[in-house]
């Protein structure tokens, strides 16, 4: 196994590679991430790329009126508030995202 070191690619020592399997055995059985949790990482995910796209609307310089700019501003608010009520429960598939103005 090889490791990267200052750009370089190094030959990993026998110490390195038994300490990196110990660690990855660690997080499969200690830090597992729960189905639920996965989820709702990837939503929130899909949710923030969504906003991040929109922020342009928000800034001063915006080239939109002022009832475009409020148009934006609700539906980035109705992004945000999407996560409000969700629980273990939430089926994801079934959650749509608002339209944009």
């Amino acid at each position: 196994m090889f490791k990267s070191l200052n750009g370089k690619k190094v030959k990993m020592s026998s110490q390195e590679i038994e300490e990196l399997d110990e660690f990855q055995a660690n997080l499969t059985t200690t830090d597992s991430v729960s189905e639920f949790e996965t989820k709702l990482n990837a939503f929130r995910y899909q949710r923030d790329v969504l906003l991040s796209e929109s922020d342009w609307t928000q800034t001063v310089d915006s080239p939109l009126s002022v009832s475009k700019k409020k148009s934006w501003a609700k539906y980035r608010q109705e992004l945000r508030d999407l996560t409000n009520n969700i629980d273990d429960g939430t089926d994801f598939d079934a959650l749509e995202f608002p339209v944009k103005p």
